[in-house]
């Protein structure tokens, strides 16, 4: 039944790249070895001065195909969520040290940004890569069989209940089963794929994809999320609470001005604008050309007119006519935020918007801040700027950083659509659900890590547990039943510490 486990197993082992399922193949072979060798001389075996440890054996193998079937149940959802039909955004690390820079304000920062696209690539080869386990059973393979045969060899020197070179070499034999089997963890797989399919299923419930632990583990570097104003304040948030005119230029012409500017730049009031036009898009005008002045506004021409919508700053660097006063401005406001239009260097009307802060977005923003991830905003809104977004959503001034229009290229580049990207995680584009990655993948990281450890743990205390018992009352003190509790007890402190642990 576990053919393709134990000839997995000992190729890997013979290519020099043991993994989990080396563990699992090591412990039934040389259990089933010392069984056959045992049916040629079973008078010893009657002696009990030894133990067949076949049934360590089995449980491993059945641990083992355990987290295989967890592996496959995990790739089987998302593939069902993958090939959904929903907008996809593939997440990726920004490799470039140059780019990162650039985009954010840290030391030598790990830079994460989504790119929506059409198809996602390297599905099957990011969810079954090698994981944290695989890497772990490379170093700790040749540590047990080292222990084992130390302790075979120890025994056939000292052990005194063999009559002659064959008993003991089978005693010996026994000693070594003993060890790799207890030594052989049944929780290797378990310790990474069952967090995993915890934090897959999350994902997918919030509308994200987490493919396999590789993906987590390049994601859990993470210390900068990139992401485009619009995405920190979804539909709704943003609106026009009321107007002024102040110029004679007609309130039709004034918001069709300001409509055309907002969707050419890509401003959050485009979903304001596009209710006031009532989806009719065709009336707004071709814009010439256009910049953004940062944390100010948008600088345009549109029929040979220079417009200007954004802060009083704005107007007042550009020697604007016409601006009330901050009394009136204020009293205008009640609260609110104010944007200008001026048109040919007049101001003609002053719009008054409300800012609401998202509470999804407040609590990842939040809970980023907790795990010292900072953000980075692409905007071409002034009255968005760093001070306005914190305060709004009750965040340190030092977690969001504005990036300037000067590298606003870098981020279309890094985060424009693509027909086709390879990623081991994605979103459908909302910026709560890339924020849960990126915790999830920390987490997960932090858990799979720990479990790793704890392998280490289960390994010394196997050996030092068969060591004591060779001392104390000979290798047949170590008998099967002994070494299935203590696997299970090891496994069972692993699923409560996993039972326990935030994913």
């Amino acid at each position: 039944m576990g053919y393709n486990v134990v000839v997995s197993g000992l190729k890997n082992l013979f290519d020099r790249k043991p993994d989990c399922d080396t563990l699992a193949s090591l412990g039934v072979l040389i259990s089933v070895a010392l069984g056959v060798a045992t049916l040629f001389s079973a008078d010893i075996a009657r002696e009990s001065y030894y133990n067949i440890y076949i049934c360590s054996g089995i449980l491993g193998l059945m641990f083992n195909t355990l987290g295989k079937i967890i592996i496959a149940k995990r790739t089987s959802e998302n593939f069902r969520f993958v090939s959904g039909d929903f907008e996809k955004y593939a997440v990726n690390t920004i490799h470039s040290k140059e780019a990162s820079e650039k985009l954010a304000d840290l030391p030598d920062p790990k830079v994460v940004c989504a790119r929506q696209t059409d198809f996602v690539s390297g599905f099957m080869k990011n969810s079954y890569g090698t994981d944290v386990a695989d890497k772990t059973a490379r170093k700790i393979t040749p540590m047990i069989l080292l222990a084992a045969v130390v302790i075979g060899a120890v025994t056939y020197l000292l052990d005194k209940n063999g009559s002659n070179t064959t008993e003991k070499v089978l005693i010996a034999f026994a000693a070594l089963s003993g060890t790799v089997c207890i030594c052989s963890s049944l929780s290797f797989m378990l310790a990474v794929n069952l967090p995993l399919l915890r934090a897959s299923q999350r994902a997918n419930k919030n509308n994200a994809v987490i493919l396999g632990f590789d993906a987590a583990q390049k994601l859990a570097d993470t210390d900068c999320i990139v992401t485009d104003a619009s995405r920190l304040f979804p539909k709704g948030t943003v609106d026009l609470v009321n107007l002024k005119i102040t110029s004679r230029t007609p309130v039709e012409e004034c918001i069709l001005l300001a409509a055309s500017l907002s969707f050419a730049a890509g401003s959050v009031l485009q979903p304001t604008f596009y209710r006031m036009l009532k989806g009719k898009t065709e009336m707004l005008y071709p814009v010439e050309s256009y910049m953004i002045e940062d944390e100010q506004g948008i600088c345009g021409w549109i029929q040979n007119k220079r417009v200007l919508l954004g802060t009083r700053e704005l107007m007042e660097n550009h020697s604007i006519e016409g601006l009330p006063t901050l009394a009136k401005e204020v009293e205008y406001a009640k609260n609110n935020q104010v944007i200008y239009l001026s048109v040919s260097g007049i101001v003609s009307t002053l719009f008054v918007v409300s800012v609401v802060a998202d509470e999804d977005v407040r609590e990842a923003l939040l809970k980023l801040e907790y795990e010292n991830i900072h953000i980075s905003v692409s905007s071409v809104d002034g009255f968005l700027n760093g001070a306005f977004i914190c305060n709004l959503f009750g965040i340190d001034k030092a977690m969001v950083y504005m990036i300037p229009f000067r590298f606003h290229k870098i981020v279309d580049a890094k985060t424009g659509y693509k027909e086709k990207v390879e990623a081991g995680c994605m979103t459908s584009g909302h910026f709560t659900s890339l924020a849960m990655l990126v915790i999830m993948a920390r987490n997960l990281r932090s858990v799979a890590s720990n479990g790793m450890i704890f392998q280490y743990a289960t390994a010394i205390m196997g050996a030092a547990l068969t060591v004591g018992m060779l001392i104390f009352g000979g290798i047949g003190e170590l008998s099967a039943t002994v070494v299935c509790i203590y696997q299970l007890i090891m496994l069972l402190i692993t699923l409560v510490y996993q039972h326990f642990r935030t994913v």
